[in-house]
């Protein structure tokens, strides 16, 4: 997740030259360098602009001055290419020249060859990677470093070496700095590096249990939450029922969640499976009603069963998403209630048809609402949901039609501007890309319009895109008429959403995109891991909450059938939380035992006459 981001480095080209320093006006510092390439500005400027328009404060560099950035500050990201990638290798000193000090290294090095294309890197690059940098530089680097910190390195650099395939195509590792973890400090105080060896998410590692580790590790909200759950013993003996998309993030907060105490299921539909994390997910002793193999997905009715499987085993409480257990509940699988006590919904089209059953008197159990409360929404729907699904989008075009695809989009369209929707806007413009909006809500669409997008209406905007995204989470949001607006050769993309978002099959001459599915999860993996520790620390909120209200009662039964807020308090929660592990702290403001926290009593005003 890039938005935030203080200081992010780009370098690449022999030198950034004039283009680049004409570019600073839109907000791109600019290195100084003598002598243009015209090769390397372009890419550098290339890499530059879309991360700059998705947070981050972005300073270029070459590769003969790695100094010349931003008040020599070390950066907190590195975007280099392959030429840079090995000199930071094999050449500690360069570190410095980037203005870190020996005991803080950059905390990541991502090579890359060319815009739009996979990084393939060379045999030099490869060896280097496999023997150098255990042999080389990370003894030269040791040397450099506090000796009170040595003695943690080679333990350390052990841990990355047997990790290497933990994720898709990225090596990483963590070192301790001087006050971190060991000596006093938090992991947040560690330094994490990682290098990119391949763009393409369908590289994955055949070790599904390092990758489930992997997202584990950067999950730290939410594993205090469920310590504090934990703690409390509110779901001690309970089941609870998981369902959700099915990736190396679900799975590791359900093998958490077990550490309260508590019998855990999960559930996901085969086009939301991940086989072999489901797999390692069993393995460890988790019930799994979902596909763990691949010939499993081919079977029409495997969703269907497993989902009545999933209730039949008889859950007291239910994460759910889109609400479709919770639905198949209070439908065909009645049973279910006898011991379903509550749920916790994670998405915007889950809690619309709950509150269509909560007014008509049918919902009958409690179900808190995950997906309005601030930590959820303000960051999984605008900034993950936004960036994720752009750049699936994007990487699904440039691996089935070619990069030259990607460079020939010039117009997207994005329906909806609710959070999701202005999340994937901001991203498709970050990538270059001119965005309209089709929003029918006067607020939202003026919403839209002072965040400098044009508006309007499908006859107005459809012809000349080349791209569309669906944002919305309604059925049949592009439907058939709109479709045949549209030019042959455009693009459809749904971001996160729901079954028929866009209406099939679609108009001839028109490329849908993972066949209409969710764009971020069916083509990728997901949310940044940021935003899903968020997320999912929400959903461990809400189970708290809701659980502990629930068995207050006498009987069992205090919160009555309603779809319910996350608590103020408990949102607070979990973003103090958050903020703590991330390193920050927040001023005390001085107590105050008014209703509404005014400074004075409400009889005090600035009229009163003093005479």
């Amino acid at each position: 997740m890039l938005a935030g981001s203080r200081t992010l480095l780009v370098i690449g080209g022999d030198s950034v030259g004039a283009e680049a320093g004409a570019d600073a006006g839109s907000g791109v510092a600019c290195a100084e360098a003598a002598g243009a390439g015209a090769a390397g500005t372009e890419a550098v400027l290339a890499l530059a602009q879309p991360l700059r328009g998705l947070g981050a404060h972005v300073t270029l560099a070459t590769h003969g001055d790695l100094s010349a950035h931003r008040d020599g500050a070390a950066p907190d990201f590195i975007f280099a290419d392959e030429q840079t990638l090995l000199r930071l290798l094999k050449d500690p000193a360069a570190l410095a020249a980037l203005g870190a000090s020996p005991a803080q290294l950059p905390p990541l090095l991502v090579g890359v060859t060319a815009v739009g294309s996979v990084f393939a890197p060379s045999a030099e690059t490869r060896d280097c990677l496999e023997s150098d940098l255990g042999d080389q530089f990370i003894p030269e680097l040791r040397d450099r470093l506090a000796p009170e910190l040595r003695d943690r390195l080679a333990p350390e650099l052990c841990d990355f070496l047997a990790q290497k395939q933990q994720r898709a195509g990225v090596l990483e590792f963590s070192l301790p700095v001087a006050g971190g973890q060991g000596s006093g400090g938090s992991p947040a105080d560690n330094r994490n590096i990682a290098l990119l060896l391949s763009s393409n998410p369908q590289w994955r590692s055949a070790d599904p249990a390092a990758r489930i580790a992997w997202a584990a590790r950067g999950m730290p909200v939410t594993a205090g939450l469920i310590s504090e759950l934990a703690e409390r013993g509110s779901i001690s003996g309970d089941r609870v029922l998981v369902s959700l998309v099915l990736e190396p993030k679900t799975a590791a907060l359900a093998l958490k969640l077990r550490d309260t105490g508590a019998k855990i299921a999960v559930f996901a539909s085969a086009s939301e499976t991940d086989p072999g994390i489901a797999a390692a997910l069993a393995d460890a002793g988790v019930y799994v009603f979902a596909a763990t193999d691949n010939a499993q997905l081919a079977d029409p009715e495997l969703d269907a069963d497993n989902a009545a499987a999933a209730l039949a085993w008889q859950p007291h409480w239910l994460v759910d998403d889109g609400a479709h257990l919770i639905r198949l509940a209070h439908t065909e699988a009645e049973a279910a209630l006898q011991t379903l006590r509550g749920a916790a919904e994670e998405t915007t089209s889950g809690i619309r048809p709950l509150n269509e059953m909560a007014s008509a008197g049918e919902l009958r159990m409690p179900v808190i609402a995950v997906n309005d409360a601030a930590t959820k929404t303000l960051f999984d729907n605008r900034v993950g949901t936004g960036e994720s699904c752009v750049i699936a989008t994007l990487d699904q075009i440039a691996q089935s039609h070619g990069c030259d695809a990607v460079r020939e989009l010039r117009q997207a369209v994005v329906y909806g501007y609710g959070p999701v929707g202005q999340g994937c806007a901001r991203a498709a413009r970050s990538f270059g890309l001119t965005v309209s909006v089709i929003e029918p809500d006067p607020v939202r669409a003026l919403s839209a319009v002072v965040d400098g997008f044009a508006v309007g209406g499908s006859a107005q905007l459809l012809p000349r895109a080349d791209l569309v995204i669906s944002a919305t989470g309604v059925w049949n949001t592009v439907g058939h008429a709109d479709q045949g607006l549209l030019r042959p050769g455009a693009f459809l993309s749904v971001a996160g959403g729901i079954d028929g978002e866009i209406a099939q099959p679609v108009a001839p001459g028109l490329r849908l995109l993972a066949d209409g599915g969710g764009i971020n999860y069916t083509a990728g993996e997901g949310n940044p891991l940021e935003v899903m520790d968020l997320s999912f620390a929400t959903q461990v909120a809400a189970l708290s909450q809701l659980t502990e209200t629930v068995k207050k009662g006498a009987g069992g039964e205090s919160l009555p059938p309603d779809v319910y807020p996350v608590n103020d308090a408990a949102v607070k929660r979990v973003a103090s939380m958050a903020l703590r592990v991330y390193g920050y702290s927040l001023p005390q403001l001085p107590a105050t035992e008014r209703v509404g926290g005014a400074a004075q009593h409400w009889r005090v005003h600035r009229y009163k006459k003093t005479n």
